[in-house]
């Protein structure tokens, strides 16, 4: 965690999202707090996107 979170390219991210169901207590280490509205948040889940950039680099390959 220590090495993300000083990683030079990350460093003036305004805002950082973590998911967990089981390590809250790691992040809070790291100054993570929960959602003070975490009924606005939405998201957008693709559980094929890997797999499809497999299948487009076997594509691309296979040519």
């Amino acid at each position: 965690m220590e090495i993300i979170l000083e990683y030079n390219d990350l460093q003036n991210l305004r805002r950082w999202i973590l998911l967990t169901s089981t390590a809250e207590w790691i992040y809070k280490k790291y100054e993570f707090t929960k959602l003070a509205k975490p009924e606005i948040y939405m998201r957008k889940f693709n559980p094929d996107v890997y797999r499809n950039i497999q299948n487009a680099r076997k594509f691309r390959f296979n040519d």
